[in-house]
């Protein structure tokens, strides 16, 4: 019983630690329809920050427009990583991409915004 229980444990471990996110986890549950209905033009920096945090990144059009982007992803590990010696030959995570992109005007007024999700599907290893 104490072997089937270590065991267990060291399952849901090795489990645990397949999975990674990184991000804004406000993204996390987000689609284009939840987004559209929290977001609408017309809207202050203030009120887009209140919803979903500081951006990852903020860059600036050359007529002065302001950009902010926000992301976030989850990966698992595929399961030939976690084969002994083949792992470190041939491994690799899959998994989903979300980023939100909000198009400022000079004032600092919400025009538009974009979400898009991609898939992720990444190898690691000598053989790769």
């Amino acid at each position: 019983m104490k072997k089937i229980m270590i065991a267990a444990m060291l399952s849901s471990a090795l489990l645990a630690g397949a999975c990674t996110s990184t991000g804004n986890k406000v993204l996390k549950e987000e689609t284009q329809e939840t987004v559209a209905t929290k977001l609408s033009p017309g809207m202050t920096q203030d009120e887009v920050q209140a919803i979903f945090g500081q951006p990852l990144d903020t860059t600036y059009t050359d007529s002065g427009n302001e950009i902010w982007k926000y992301s976030f992803s989850k990966t698992k590990l595929k399961a030939k990583s976690f084969i002994p010696y083949y792992g470190l030959l041939d491994s690799g995570a899959k998994g989903d991409a979300k980023t939100l992109t909000i198009f400022f005007d000079t004032t600092g007024r919400l025009v538009r915004h974009n979400m898009t999700s991609s898939k992720i599907d990444t190898d690691t290893g000598i053989f790769n």
